[in-house]
């Protein structure tokens, strides 16, 4: 309107209002009735008309983390340490948009399996001395709830103890060669081995043999 009383109408101007809430979340990863064990990576997919900015992971509806950012993908790590081993939990996710509006996944339930393995030496048995100049299989019985990924042997000689080899194989059980050509005799010896997990270790008791000709 000017001062005369006319007036003009502009053109009409077309907006879009997007109001949605994120349209797509789901957690990837673990996967639904999962076993999980000590340190989780918790993954999740989020779209949006909007843009999400955000998502925030929960664990039996307790916040573990949120993830502002997400070039490499949605996610946060998940320390389940401290939780009672087989105990089971129920995993989601909330994604928000530039609009501040959210979306919430479906539950992924999971159960904690964090008890750590059982490790023994089976051979040699400690009554018989280990003849020098050979080689003397090391073996060892280890056992877990989930798996065990290894078993690393060691001597020790009351002063230094040293690695003798790790098995990563126990399809044909846990073992290693010790060669004894190069150590003193009579000396006895203390042996152990240490299974792991994908989480933790033990240390077997030791075995005390002596090696002499």
């Amino acid at each position: 309107t000017d001062v005369t009383a006319r007036s003009t109408t502009s053109a009409p101007a077309v907006v879009t209002v997007t109001n949605a809430a994120p349209t797509s979340l789901s957690i990837n990863a673990p996967a639904d009735s999962a076993t999980v064990t000590g340190t989780v990576a918790i993954t999740a997919t989020a779209t949006d008309d909007n843009a999400v900015t955000q998502v925030e992971f929960f664990a039996d509806a307790v916040s573990i983390g949120v993830d502002t950012n997400g070039l490499d993908g949605w996610s946060v790590n998940w320390d389940t340490s401290a939780l009672a081993d087989l105990s089971t939990h129920s995993l989601t996710a909330v994604a928000s948009d530039a609009a501040a509006q959210t979306g919430n996944s479906a539950a992924v339930s999971v159960t904690v399996s964090n008890l750590a393995p059982t490790v023994s030496i089976t051979a040699p048995d400690g009554l018989t001395p280990v003849a020098p100049s050979a080689t003397t299989t090391i073996s060892a019985t280890a056992g877990d709830d989930n798996a065990v990924t290894q078993v690393e042997f060691f001597v020790d000689d009351g002063v230094t103890t040293t690695l003798v080899g790790v098995d990563t194989d126990g399809l044909d059980g846990w073992s290693v060669n010790w060669d004894t050509s190069a150590v003193a005799s009579p000396t006895t010896y203390s042996l152990t081995a240490v299974a792991s997990d994908a989480a933790q270790s033990t240390t077997s008791a030791a075995v005390s043999v002596t090696v002499q000709p």
